[in-house]
């Protein structure tokens, strides 16, 4: 799975975080988890501030 086109998301953190996937393309099956999971971290953490926002 290369060169998947994705559509910006208007928020650069989040965008940070969704090109980090390519990073998994590189990566035998054995090391993509640790991809999903550092992304899905970022994206909650993104998410929390957002919610922490006054």
């Amino acid at each position: 799975m290369t060169d998947i086109d994705r559509a910006p998301t208007g928020h650069p953190e989040v965008d940070a975080h969704l090109a980090r996937l390519a990073d998994a393309d590189h990566l035998d099956a054995d090391g993509h988890l640790a991809v999903y999971e550092d992304v899905h971290r970022g994206l909650k953490d993104v998410l929390a501030s957002l919610d922490n926002r006054s």
